[in-house]
């Protein structure tokens, strides 16, 4: 949907709830849902499709699980009822200040590194939240971490393959990596609340502290490990801050020996999921993703641990 069209059910959403002129509306670059910063006040968040994966429910749900651990923006209001305009919508105030991934050219070094491990204790504060059963997405009943990462390798190796975007004998050998990884994913019995989609332009900063955490479309519950697969987006976007990332994560939550290989497994899949995504939050262009898998895939064949 453009943003013509966007900008016209916000003017609706406006005077049907009574909440003045609109003066100014900035769109947000994102990957999933469509946001527009009004006023400078609040955020308006449209559903981009009709699954509850592209609409708004699990990013509503995000935000009244984390409102008292994390700095998540306040709801305003939250509407599935398309009686308004023909899709549902979310309002939430707008955190201070602007995305980390915008700011971070002009920041200074103490101000960079003290985000990054803040970011970093973030994530691993919303890791701690345990929740029922792993869902991958929206599909529930997988029973421990390795279902859960077969299902999101199988989903996303499916829309590949449709896509005529990858061969099917490299879908083969990372199928046959995941096999071998099979007892590292196995091991991990408790779901954890996952982003889905983790990079550093959903993080709000102002004067050098994160102020909110949006993008929550993608949530859902699984294997902490795969909120890493996005692990090269914090460095392109923000460079140098990967390492104090890590720092911030591992003074909440411990990464233990089989950490490495998931994390490189869950990445194969990013670069996968990549080669069928619409949206540049991918980073980098397919002859590169493409380039990042087939080394990665080759090293992991090499060295499967």
């Amino acid at each position: 949907m453009d943003s013509g069209n966007a900008e016209a059910e916000i003017q609706l959403i406006w005077q049907e709830h009574q909440l003045g002129e609109i003066q100014q509306l900035i769109p947000l670059p994102c990957q999933g849902n469509q946001r527009f910063v009004v006023n400078g006040s609040h955020i308006v968040h449209l559903s981009a499709g009709d699954s509850a994966v592209n609409g708004l429910r699990s990013e509503a749900e995000a935000y009244r699980i984390l409102a008292s651990s994390l700095p998540v923006p306040e709801m305003v209001l939250y509407d599935e009822s398309r009686q308004v305009i023909p899709r549902s919508f979310l309002i939430t105030i707008c955190p201070p200040g602007s995305p980390v991934s915008e700011s971070w050219p002009g920041l200074e070094m103490q101000d960079r590194e003290r985000l990054a491990m803040e970011a970093g204790r973030h994530l691993a504060i919303l890791h701690g939240h345990s929740l029922p059963g792993f869902t991958s997405r929206q599909i529930n009943g997988l029973s421990d971490g390795y279902r859960y990462i077969q299902d999101q390798f199988r989903r996303i190796a499916r829309r590949a393959i449709n896509a005529d975007a990858i061969e099917k004998s490299t879908v083969a050998r990372i199928k046959a990596v995941l096999d071998h990884l099979r007892p590292l994913f196995e091991r991990v019995k408790t779901a954890s609340f996952l982003h889905g989609h983790f990079h550093m332009g959903q993080l709000w900063q102002h004067n050098g502290w994160i102020t909110g955490w949006i993008g929550f479309e993608f949530a859902h519950s699984g294997d902490p490990v795969f909120d890493f697969r996005t692990e090269d987006r914090l460095e392109s976007d923000c460079p140098g801050s990967l390492s104090p990332f890590y720092k911030g994560y591992t003074q909440v939550q411990t990464l233990d020996t089989s950490f490495a290989l998931k994390r490189s497994f869950c990445k194969l899949l990013f670069y996968l999921e990549s080669f069928t995504a619409r949206s540049a939050e991918y980073g980098g262009t397919g002859e590169e993703n493409r380039t990042k898998l087939s080394q990665l895939l080759h090293s992991l064949e090499l060295n499967p641990g």
